[in-house]
């Protein structure tokens, strides 16, 4: 099964690193200002950079967003870059940036998608394809998040690919996660109330979830809207949303997960 923790496989991903020339260092764009990843810097409010009238459009969510995601591609992508791109709203916003980017700058950017949603975007953007077989060292990783707790750490995967989300960020020199006021919380579970992703093998997911209910909290089998059965994700596999009812020491409970021999990826 798959989790998401940075350091991990879970739904949840701890970022505690920091500096940006450091190997898998970790830096926040948070309504349009990126800054290196620690509570002070997090906890700090910044007024969206300005973007063209007809952002006026858009709800100011998605203005800030937006303006973020533009903020995050501005100051982290060069010329010459393998970037990786990840999955869900706010990285559309990202990759549109890109593609304008190499339109107005002609600069030479790969990418490498996480999921099929990225990919056929990139497509369609005129972006150019790459993957981890040709290019395993990635200069930058974009995504977004759906949680980040006071203490940095953060739970990714409510859009159902943490696995090649969380492969992509673990080969790149650099992970910028884009995160809008919605997506603040003291406390994980506050704001998002899903629980942490886990992907997981199907022949296994009835052990798992014995596994997960010995930890406290409900192990639920996240089921499709537009089908009948589970959510099936692009590696063939369930999603187990973990409903945790307490704060936890993430770090441990990480470690625990990934104990468990048949999960494939968790996202914290």
């Amino acid at each position: 099964m798959d989790e998401m923790f940075t350091k991990a496989s879970n739904g949840f991903r701890e970022i505690r690193a920091v500096g940006v020339h450091v190997k898998n260092g970790f830096r926040i764009c948070t309504n349009g200002v990126s800054q290196d990843v620690n509570s002070s810097h997090f906890k700090t409010r910044y007024h969206p950079p300005f973007l063209p009238e007809s952002e006026s459009k858009l709800q100011p969510i998605e203005v800030g967003k937006k303006s973020a995601a533009w903020k995050a591609v501005d100051h982290h992508v060069m010329d010459n870059f393998i970037v990786g791109v990840g999955s869900g709203s706010t990285a559309v916003y990202a990759m549109e940036r890109l593609a304008l980017r190499v339109k107005e700058e002609g600069l030479k950017i790969l990418c490498v998608p996480t999921s099929f949603q990225s990919r056929q975007i990139v497509k369609q953007l005129g972006l150019s394809l790459t993957d981890l077989e040709e290019h395993p060292q990635v200069d930058v990783a974009i995504d977004g998040a759906d949680e980040v707790d006071y203490n940095m750490t953060l739970i990714k995967g409510g859009g159902g690919c943490l696995t090649q989300e969380k492969i992509v960020s673990s080969c790149s020199q650099n992970f910028i996660v884009i995160a809008d006021h919605r997506k603040d919380s003291k406390e994980l579970g506050q704001n998002w109330t899903k629980g942490i992703p886990i992907e997981v093998i199907p022949m296994a997911f009835v052990p798992v979830q014995r596994r997960l209910e010995k930890l406290g909290g409900t192990p639920v089998l996240r089921m499709a809207i537009a089908k009948a059965g589970p959510v099936i994700t692009d590696n063939g596999n369930f999603i187990i949303d973990w409903k945790f009812s307490e704060v936890r020491e993430w770090t441990v409970i990480n470690q625990t997960i990934k104990m468990i021999p048949v999960f494939r990826q968790n996202r914290t």
